[in-house]
Parts: C-alpha cells; sequence; structure tokens
C-alpha cells in the first residue's frame, strides 16, 4: 500500500535527515583504505545504499472529456529518495528491510528494485480508469502536475536502536490539496528484530492517559483541531533517544490543517505503572 504524505515536505527532509544523522552514520561506517590491507571488524560496520528516482510522465486518457475543463494538461512527477540499510553492525537486517519495504510499497514486496517498479508501473492515481495510460517525458512542460514523492531515511540512530521514517507526499491535479503521512518503525540492532509495542508493554491501554497529557501539554486544548475522544494508542511509533514518540497522521485525531501529531513522551513519564516488559526495561533502560 502506498502511503500519502506531506506536500513540499521532500528536500527539506530529506536535507534534515542528512544532517542529523551524518555524524552517527559515519560512526558506524568503516572504510578501509591506503597501501597497507587492514582487517575491519564487521560487527561494528554499518552501510546505508543511497537510492534516488525521479520521473515525469504524460497521463494518456481514452476519453478526453475526462479532464476537460482543466487549465493543464495531466501529468505526474514521483520521486522517491530511500537511505537503504545494506548492513547494521556486521549484519543484515533484514526484518527491518522487510519493514521498510511493507511501509513504503506494499507487504507483498521483497525488495527495492520491485518496489519502484510497482509504482512506475501504472498511472499513479488513475489506474482504475478504463483506457489510461502514461508515456515517460524528460520533464513536465508546466508549474502543475499530479505528484508522489517518498522519502524513506533514518531520525534516530544509537548503540541499541534504529528508527525509521517512511514519509509520502501526494497530490491529485485538480484536488483541492494534496495529502502526506509519515509511518515509523525501530529495530533492536542487537537482538535484530523490529520493536512492537507489545514488546515493550504489558499493556498498551495503559499509555492513553500518559499520551493525551503529552499531545495536550505540547498542543494546548485552545486553537487546535485536535479531537481528544479519538485520540488512541498509536501503533505507528519509534524511540528517539530517551523518548518515545508516538505520531498521528492528518485526519487521524485532528483536522488537515493541524498537521502531524506527535506526542514526544520521555521514557521517565512510563514508570509507575508497571507496564514496561522485562525486555522493555533493558532496552530503554529504565527499572520499575
Amino acid at each position: 500500500m502506498l502511503h500519502q504524505p506531506s506536500s513540499g515536505t521532500y528536500g527539506t527532509i530529506t536535507d534534515m535527515k542528512n544532517s542529523l544523522l551524518l555524524m552517527t552514520l559515519l560512526s558506524v561506517l568503516f572504510v578501509s583504505c591506503g597501501k597497507e590491507e587492514k582487517q575491519v571488524d564487521n560487527s561494528t560496520k554499518s552501510v546505508f545504499e543511497t537510492i534516488s528516482e525521479r520521473h515525469c510522465f504524460k497521463i494518456n486518457f481514452a476519453d478526453s472529456s475526462y479532464y476537460e475543463g482543466l487549465n493543464w494538461e495531466p501529468y505526474s512527477e514521483i520521486k522517491m529518495h530511500i537511505l537503504w540499510p545494506e548492513m547494521l553492525l556486521g549484519k543484515t537486517p533484514e526484518p527491518l528491510q522487510k519493514e521498510i519495504l511493507a511501509m513504503a510499497f506494499s507487504d507483498t514486496i521483497s525488495n527495492v528494485a520491485s518496489g519502484i517498479r510497482s509504482v512506475l508501473s501504472t498511472p499513479i492515481f488513475y489506474d482504475d480508469i478504463e483506457g489510461v495510460s502514461q508515456t515517460e517525458v524528460d520533464s513536465i512542460p508546466q508549474d502543475f502536475s499530479s505528484y508522489l514523492f517518498i522519502d524513506v531515511a533514518p531520525v534516530h540512530m544509537d548503540s541499541k536502536v534504529i528508527s525509521y521514517e517512511v514519509n509520502s507526499s501526494s497530490y491529485v491535479m485538480s484536488a483541492a490539496h494534496g495529502m502526506y503521512s509519515s509511518q515509523y518503525t525501530s529495530y533492536d540492532l542487537e537482538k535484530g528484530k523490529v520493536i512492537e509495542l507489545s514488546d515493550l508493554f504489558v499493556d498498551k491501554n495503559k499509555l492513553l492517559p500518559i499520551i493525551k497529557g503529552q499531545i495536550e501539554e505540547q498542543y494546548g486544548t485552545k486553537d487546535n483541531c485536535i479531537d481528544y475522544d479519538k485520540i488512541e494508542v498509536s501503533d505507528n511509533f519509534y524511540i528517539d533517544g530517551n523518548v518515545l514518540v508516538f505520531c498521528y497522521n492528518p485526519y487521524d485525531i485532528a483536522c488537515y490543517a493541524q498537521g502531524i501529531v506527535k506526542a514526544e513522551v520521555p521514557f521517565f513519564n512510563l514508570l509507575g505503572a508497571n507496564n514496561i516488559t522485562s525486555y522493555g526495561q533493558q532496552l530503554l533502560s529504565l527499572s520499575e
């Protein structure tokens, strides 16, 4: 399933993540150079592959009346920027790779190349219209078109955990506005597993008042369109240092104008309910 994300966020998100994570990624990437062969301890080596794609298409309709009345011809633009985790601490992180592919493309996709082909194979947003096709072009001869941008990159990495974001942003010509979302996952580097809430907590529902309180503290109860009655414990979360971040995309709990709502819960706020599993205590360096 392709996830829809934030308009105009593609370049900014990529630049910001690259800046924030550069030192961390460099600290785990070892490159052998010079005249002498040196043994490299692969158990501490991490390698990321940068994959960038940009494609422009002219959309062809069998029935031209479909786009009569539009001020622009139907074109689409697709951009994908993926910082792919080839190796993390000397191991291929297959569970993380599988999770990233599922978030960015579909849970039936087995590799990045297949995911990219699946996006490019049919006209995005128009594939359910009979007789529609697309022709790839070098550029779009107008300032206005449908688009889909997918950005995949880590948002946090330390000695225990790496957290990834899949951000997607899309717009369909003639729509009132674009759509965007961010999906997250965190990965235990030592155990080689994707971290679920059930791994960390005995009963995730006990987190609800903590999350509501955090959102109220961050956003207040006035001058926003957050529906506090709609808030549930989101499985769309990630670990960021000493904070557990719960993410709510547009329309999950608030109107489009509110944007993505994040409850940034410090680890120490999770104590006191005897709700943290032994694994969670070890991973989060907490004790109850």
